[in-house]
């Protein structure tokens, strides 16, 4: 559903996410509290791959802005197909 928080900023990165349908709302928060929308992203934008691969925190928030399909690659997943 719309709205829904898929990651915090600081959580581990542990999957990587495709977008089939729907959207996404990259976001961080201002010094303030606000909520910034650092990008919006539509299907077939690929998210989340650099705290994946890397296995560290991530470096921002997203969120569903719309009811939204998604294909989640679990971290173990991604770089067994890499190998």
């Amino acid at each position: 559903p719309a709205g829904r928080v898929l990651f915090s900023r600081g959580d581990v990165g542990g999957d990587l996410f495709v977008i089939d349908s729907g959207g996404v709302h990259i976001t961080a928060t201002d010094p303030d509290g606000a909520e910034v929308v650092l990008d919006q992203l539509d299907p077939g934008d690929v998210f989340g791959e650099i705290a994946a691969l890397a296995g560290e925190a991530r470096s921002a928030s997203a969120r569903t802005s719309s009811r939204a399909t998604l294909i989640r690659l679990e971290r173990a997943a991604l770089l067994a197909a890499m190998a």
